[in-house]
């Protein structure tokens, strides 16, 4: 198949099944601003432990399981 052909296959495919289509954009908009926003939070919240456990001062001592 050449190029033209494929992108024809696709734009027609997309009109045929228009619901199909827009439901599957919303559903990848929605996956990536909720993997933007958990991530965002995170790195909202490690900073604020971060700034939380830094006004102790320098001398902190770690445990850690292994």
């Amino acid at each position: 198949m050449i190029l033209g052909d494929i992108i024809n296959l696709t734009v027609s495919s997309l009109r045929a099944r228009r619901l199909r289509s827009a439901l599957t954009a919303l559903g990848i908009g929605i996956g990536i601003a909720a993997v933007v926003l958990l991530t965002s939070i995170g790195e909202g919240v490690q900073r604020y432990v971060l700034s939380e456990f830094t006004q102790f001062g320098t001398h902190l001592l770690m445990v850690t399981n292994h």
